[in-house]
């Protein structure tokens, strides 16, 4: 049986930048290289501690959505197994730390 699973991801990172569009660009391409097929939003940027310089730093926040089709036949096991395949495109980045979650509904 295929099942599509959407998941939906929420995380923050680091980045130095220019500014706060580069810092916004900069996770939306990252991102986008690393999983091309997620829908990427940013939430939220704003300016870590320190001083300011030419390059400063930027946490960024952002949400990802995407579908996965998987072969499982209960939910459950299709949600695992999407969550994981989530997660293998952000092994050994700084993104790794993405804090996925369950759509509202089971509905396919």
């Amino acid at each position: 049986m295929r099942r599509s699973v959407r998941v939906v991801g929420l995380g923050e990172v680091e980045v130095a930048a220019y500014g706060f569009n580069d810092a916004e660009h900069r996770v939306e391409k990252e991102i986008s290289e690393l999983w091309p097929d997620a829908a990427v939003s940013i939430t939220a940027v704003r300016r870590s501690d320190g001083p300011a310089r030419i390059v400063d730093e930027f946490v960024v926040s952002y949400k990802l959505e995407a579908v996965l089709d998987t072969e499982e036949k209960s939910y459950d096991t299709a949600l695992r197994e999407a969550f994981r395949r989530a997660r293998s495109h952000f092994e050994g980045t700084r993104y790794r730390h993405l804090e996925l979650r369950a759509p509202t509904s089971k509905t396919d």
